[in-house]
Order: structure tokens, then C-alpha cells, then sequence
């Protein structure tokens, strides 16, 4: 019953007695959102490469490049964010930086194909 009605749900969908709604699923770590009628991050998980995850240990969410990132200084090793730089990284005014020759790819200081 929907809406006091007899039907059924559209295709994709199922009924949510709690919410007495027809919605999509939510994959893991996603809340659906009675609103926008969309499945959202549930609380203290992020978007990032296309599922809600939360960042491992000491990182934390940088909503401008989408990842799990360290404090200036420190470097992610495993989810652990260790002071000091990481591999081909220096320390420039407190903020870790790739050496010269070395370029930001998928979060680590590496060389370019042409290089």
C-alpha cells in the first residue's frame, strides 16, 4: 500500500516500510535521501572514486581533490600519516613538495613518461 493505494513499485525500486516510500537501494556506507531521492554518503564517509568510504587512519578528507590526505609535513604511509616527506618529496615551508623532476601522479611524486 502506497499512499493508500494498491501498487507496486517501479522497476529498480522496493518498498521501505520505515520510510513508506518506493526508493532505490543504497550500496554499502550510503543513506538514501527522502528529499533528492538519492542515496548520499552516510556520516563520516566520503566519495571518493565513486564509493562512500571513510579515510584511513590519521588522513582526512580533502573535499578538493576528493582524497584522503595528511597534515602539511607528514606523509601517508598506509593510512598512517608520518611526519616528514614522502619518497621523491621534499619539506618547503612546512608543506611537502615533489623534488625537481618529479610531478603529483596519483598521489605520489613520479616521473612522466617523457621524462
Amino acid at each position: 500500500m502506497i499512499n493508500g493505494t494498491c501498487q507496486r513499485c517501479p522497476t529498480g525500486q522496493f518498498f521501505d516500510a520505515t520510510l513508506r516510500v518506493c526508493r532505490i537501494a543504497c550500496r554499502a556506507n550510503e543513506v538514501y535521501n527522502i528529499l533528492t531521492k538519492v542515496c548520499d554518503c552516510a556520516k563520516n564517509t566520503f566519495k571518493i572514486n565513486g564509493t562512500c568510504q571513510r579515510c584511513p587512519g590519521d588522513t582526512k578528507y580533502d573535499a578538493k581533490s576528493q582524497l584522503c590526505i595528511c597534515d602539511p609535513g607528514y606523509s601517508n604511509r598506509n593510512g598512517v600519516c608520518v611526519f616528514g616527506c614522502g619518497i621523491n618529496q621534499v619539506l618547503v615551508n612546512g608543506v611537502c613538495c615533489c623534488q625537481t623532476g618529479f610531478y603529483p601522479i596519483g598521489g605520489v611524486c613520479g616521473k612522466c613518461g617523457w621524462d
